[in-house]
Order: C-alpha cells, then sequence, then structure tokens
C-alpha cells in the first residue's frame, strides 16, 4: 500500500473516523482516494491533499511524509509571505 494513502488511514484510525467519513467532512471527493489506491490516478491535487492536512490539523509535508512533525509550522504575523 502507498505510504500516503497508509498515512491517511492510520490517522483516520488515530482519529476514531474512516475515509469515507473524512472525505465527507472534509471535501475530498472519496472517489479521489479510491482511484489513488487502485493506482488509476499517480497523484492527489494540491487542493486535496490541503483539505485532508487541514482536516487533520497536519502538514502537507507530514502527508507526504517529508517530516515527522505533524504540526503546521507557524508563521510569524511580522513576517510578510513572499
Amino acid at each position: 500500500m502507498d505510504d500516503l494513502y497508509a498515512r491517511i488511514e492510520n490517522m483516520c484510525k488515530s482519529a476514531g473516523t474512516n475515509i469515507t467519513t473524512m472525505c465527507r467532512e472534509s471535501g475530498v471527493p472519496r472517489s479521489a482516494l479510491s482511484d489513488y489506491k487502485a493506482g488509476r490516478i499517480k497523484s492527489l491535487s494540491a487542493d486535496k491533499l490541503s483539505k485532508i492536512a487541514n482536516y487533520f490539523g497536519v502538514s502537507i509535508d507530514y502527508l507526504l511524509g517529508n517530516t515527522e512533525q505533524k504540526e503546521k509550522p507557524l508563521v510569524n504575523e511580522d513576517e510578510e509571505l513572499t
């Protein structure tokens, strides 16, 4: 199983929910995750990843396995985003 899908599935279990409920509540089509798991699509869009990350309160980097830090980095209000 793909690491991204497994990570999402594990977060659902930890949150006491399932993928179908998470998709409905986050606004991500369930079919997108089904297609991804089955290999019919190779990746999830940034929009879908963002919705899933926001649902769990984690960073997209965490979802993708690029970091073990779950929390989103805080943005200093005094700093401008470039």
